[in-house]
């Protein structure tokens, strides 16, 4: 298990609420940094250059951005740092209460898995970074994908579970 046993309900609630709001709030500041982004080549934002898988594509994305832009890919970037912790541990505490009320062992692997998904997400940050410095290494834009991918997936499936499991203890406490 996940060593959150050891933290009392109560504080763990407290811990959800504060990192769920952190998370929201970081988010709304990463979507609206997110709009400087935006151009032709970049038409979805920052999810676009994760993906954009090869250098070709990410130099292309690069280039549409005025020096505004440029600023703010780094903000987000940078902003991204507070937000993966937040997302991660706040979708932890969630994946592991609801382990704790079905007695779901699949809940406790998540809990630990989309810290993983934080830890992709910090790698997939550094090859963006790198590449927005002006490191032409061809292998930094396939990373980023590979990881962004990686995130994705376990975000997905944690926040599935988490859904899942939230209907389940609806649908338990109606009969």
């Amino acid at each position: 298990m996940m060593g959150y046993q050891n933290i009392s309900p109560r504080y763990r609630k407290h811990l959800q609420w504060i990192l769920g709001g952190l998370t929201l709030v970081l988010l709304f500041f990463l979507h609206r940094i997110d709009g400087f982004l935006l151009s032709e080549e970049v038409p979805h934002g920052i999810v676009d250059f994760e993906l954009a898988g090869n250098i070709h594509k990410a130099r292309l994305m690069m280039d549409s951005w005025d020096e505004q832009a440029r600023v703010a890919v780094g903000l987000s970037l940078g902003i991204d740092y507070l937000f993966m912790f937040a997302y991660a541990f706040f979708l932890s505490l969630l994946s592991f209460e609801m382990a704790q009320k079905h007695k779901f062992k699949t809940g406790y692997w998540i809990s630990m898995a989309i810290l993983l998904a934080g830890l992709f997400d910090a790698i997939e940050n550094i090859a963006l970074i790198k590449l927005l410095t002006g490191c032409q290494y061809a292998v930094l834009p396939e990373i980023a994908k590979v990881f962004a991918l990686l995130k994705f997936s376990i975000v997905a499936i944690t926040v599935i579970y988490i859904l899942l499991s939230w209907l389940l203890l609806l649908r338990v406490k109606k009969t």
